[in-house]
């Protein structure tokens, strides 16, 4: 089965037209992540045919409501050893979209930040100790053990684009949401066995409050 992989990526804007409401965006080039993930740029190319026919940008990977498209990219591709996009956003539309005005208002003033969601197709795990795999370039081989990366994305599927919210420090917020669904699944699996725990605890004091009595 394949999964859907999501990544803050480091994106920049690089131009904003007011008048049109789009703004120039370099999605996503290979530094590393804090995942120590890197996608290659030529891993897009042959990923973009898909997204191209439905070519959506979402609020925060949202998927449970249709005013969450909050726009569309209008142009994306690789250009420059980067994945580059113009993206749109749904401003005076005939049906006003909140969502989409507050982006706008975040990424005309330069603080808006991307994320994107896509299928792994193809790769590599980087080993510390070993030599570069068969048909992997040697020299880059050894540039990702130095940067201590991890795996190497070199096909993936593009699904969808989205704007999300991400301080100057974008680890900080994403350690902070990888941590948060941890919690979160930790609390969900813990909340039934509390309750189980209590019960017990209840009838533990019942049975001692009556045989003190007897």
């Amino acid at each position: 089965m394949e999964e859907m992989i999501r990544r803050v990526v480091k994106s920049e804007i690089k131009n904003v037209d007011p008048k049109n409401f789009t703004v120039d965006v370099v999605m996503s080039d290979e530094t590393v992540d804090r995942y120590k993930e890197v996608i290659k740029a030529s891993a897009w190319k042959k990923g973009l045919v898909n997204f191209k026919e439905h070519p959506i940008l979402l609020s925060s990977h949202n998927y449970h409501g249709l005013m969450n498209q909050i726009g569309e990219a209008s142009t994306i591709g690789v250009k420059d050893n980067a994945l580059k996009a113009k993206f749109k956003y749904y401003v005076n539309e005939e049906v006003p979209n909140p969502e989409a005005a507050w982006g706008w208002v975040l990424a005309s003033k330069g603080i808006a930040a991307y994320s994107v969601g896509f299928i792994r197709k193809a790769g590599f795990y980087v080993d510390p100790d070993e030599e570069a795999p068969k048909g992997i370039d040697e020299d880059e081989y050894k540039e990702y053990q130095k940067a201590g990366v991890r795996y190497v994305y070199t096909d993936v599927e593009l699904l969808e684009c989205s704007h999300v919210l991400v301080p100057a420090n974008p680890a900080c917020l994403q350690n902070g949401f990888d941590q948060g669904n941890v919690v979160r699944s930790l609390e969900e699996q813990a909340y039934p066995m509390l309750a189980e725990l209590e019960a017990e605890l209840k009838n533990l004091s019942i049975t001692k409050e009556v045989t003190q009595e007897s």
